[in-house]
């Protein structure tokens, strides 16, 4: 029935978590008898008129490799009712007491599972017009190789499942065109960015540029440890309210603006430890935002994002 009102209501397009085509290989993904029938389930929305982004949560050694292209190609046949696909690395917590053994990409074989996917692009498009599949911004990180410019990414359909964030926040710094009298006339005079191990890291040079273009105010990444869903669970998005109060109350001082990812927060305001935004700021006793809106000022799109009709 549930299907049936996603037909009836057209809710498309969808995104949906393929994982692997072959039924036996996405039952072991997915812990169920019954995952098996993607493809059927698929197709019954094709049918019905929705259009389908999907995703493959790669597992070292499960449904990459050989799986994995099987994956990829099927899912391109289905094209354009299947728009694209995204290639992502299993995310684990350090609680894995009783659950089955897994383990994350080295960075060699984040790196192979990069070019991987690039040739498996590079092949659709010559197919297809159109790359189709990408790899996650967290291979790319992972594999210590640099973020792709923005003509990897097409539309930019995949972002929500981490394809081209990154790419997406640097085009969005590079064409603003900040200002800080607002910032000054709210007594700030330092901005502090924080976001997970993943990400942290690559904030250093775009900030500072950013820096340039806005005089008196200084601009400062924060990198922060998730010990509430422990190693080696860096992204930001995970990041609990606890994890950032650790890192940012030693360091704020009067005139701080602190900045945290919007992904880590609910529409409602909370972090994943239930801590609400509101606590948050009180514990800091500095502004908190999470959102780059008064850093950036930029109510005018990118090129890039104009050009796409964003």
């Amino acid at each position: 029935w549930e299907f049936e009102r996603i037909l009836e209501q057209e809710l498309s397009p969808l995104y949906i978590s393929v994982h692997a085509l072959d039924p036996v290989v996405r039952e072991r993904c997915l812990k169920s008898p019954r995952a098996g029938e993607v493809v059927a389930r698929m197709e019954q929305l094709l049918a019905g008129g929705i259009e389908l982004h999907t995703q493959v949560v790669a597992l070292p050694g499960i449904n990459d490799g050989d799986v994995l292209e099987e994956t990829v190609f099927g899912l391109a046949e289905y094209y354009p009712g299947i728009l694209s696909c995204s290639v992502v690395p299993v995310g684990l917590t350090g609680h894995r007491h009783g659950l089955p053994e897994l383990r994350t990409y080295t960075r060699d074989e984040a790196r192979e599972m990069v070019a991987r996917v690039d040739r498996y692009g590079e092949a659709l498009r010559r197919r297809l017009g159109d790359p189709f599949v990408h790899a996650a911004d967290e291979f790319v990180v992972l594999a210590d190789l640099p973020i792709p410019p923005a003509s990897y990414y097409g539309d930019f359909s995949q972002t929500e499942n981490g394809v081209g964030m990154v790419r997406r926040l640097f085009l969005r710094m590079e064409a603003a065109a900040p200002d800080p009298a607002p910032l000054a006339e709210r007594g700030i005079r330092r901005v502090l960015v924080a976001s997970g191990e993943s990400f942290g890291p690559l904030l250093a040079g775009p900030l500072a540029e950013l820096a340039s273009r806005l005089p008196g105010i200084a601009l400062e990444p924060v990198t922060v440890e998730n010990r509430f869903f422990g190693r080696p669970t860096t992204v930001a998005g995970l990041l609990a309210g606890s994890d950032l109060l650790r890192e940012l109350a030693p360091r704020v001082r009067p005139g701080d603006l602190v900045l945290v990812p919007d992904e880590a927060v609910s529409a409602e305001g909370t972090f994943l430890d239930d801590l609400t935004l509101n606590e948050f700021e009180a514990k800091l006793g500095v502004p908190v935002e999470c959102t780059w809106d008064s850093l950036l000022q930029d109510d005018v799109p990118t090129p890039f994002e104009e050009a796409a009709g964003w």
